[in-house]
């Protein structure tokens, strides 16, 4: 049984709460969170072992990926059965041994997104040309290795003479990027409100989530 409501962590474990007392003892608690604590809902639980996070991505008929977080109660064997289901379900399980905040997709992402607004706050570069760079260059190369993989390709000793040389010149803010912040503040929110880093007129969001799902079909399902 799978919690999916919003990202505030007293109504989640007031409905976790509530669906361990209708199921059965031996059924699977899951949250689709991807930023509250597992161990921190599961809290709320008189069996907290058998609950886990089981984090989709959006669209999750089109993203092939599902995130299996454990918290610190987790058992070995309610992973093993969110594995086992997320496999039988066509999803490809990645297992996120500790309960730190994000888990793996959203750390690495976050990641990248603090450099590239970085850049773009400095004026090394546009906002559509920092889009361009990634969607033209790393996203295809990402899509068919990962990034260690590609580390191999490159050579390590190649990754660490340029690591000594970029490693200190990379963003270490621990704070909400400002433009990002003064995006909000302007009720710029993106998409939904029809503007943020840019402009969405009419029909262009669905054009573009459509290109997008298309895109992400090709490269996961086809390859």
């Amino acid at each position: 049984m799978s919690e999916n409501v919003a990202e505030v962590v007293a109504l989640k474990q007031d409905v976790l709460a509530s669906i361990e007392a209708a199921v059965t003892p031996d059924c699977l608690l899951t949250t689709n969170t991807s930023s509250v604590p597992i161990t921190l809902l599961g809290t709320a639980l008189d069996d907290p072992g058998r609950f886990l996070g089981m984090h989709w991505f959006n669209p999750a008929p089109v993203m092939p990926l599902v995130e299996l977080v454990a918290g610190e109660a987790t058992t070995a064997t309610a992973m093993e059965r969110a594995e086992s289901l997320t496999r039988r379900l066509g999803k490809l399980p990645v297992v996120v041994r500790a309960d730190v905040p994000g888990f793996v997709v959203n750390r690495i992402q976050y990641a990248v997104l603090r450099e590239v607004l970085h850049l773009v706050e400095s004026g090394v570069t546009s906002v559509a040309d920092a889009d361009l760079a990634v969607r033209t260059t790393l996203a295809p190369r990402w899509a068919a290795c990962g990034p260690l993989e590609l580390m191999d390709l490159a050579g390590l000793d190649v990754v660490e003479q340029v690591s000594a040389i970029l490693m200190p010149e990379l963003s270490r803010s621990a704070e909400v990027p400002e433009s990002v912040r003064k995006l909000v503040a302007e009720g710029a929110l993106g998409a939904k409100s029809g503007r943020g880093f840019y402009e969405w007129p009419g029909e262009r969001a669905d054009r573009v989530k459509a290109h997008r799902d298309a895109v992400v079909r090709q490269l996961t399902h086809d390859g």
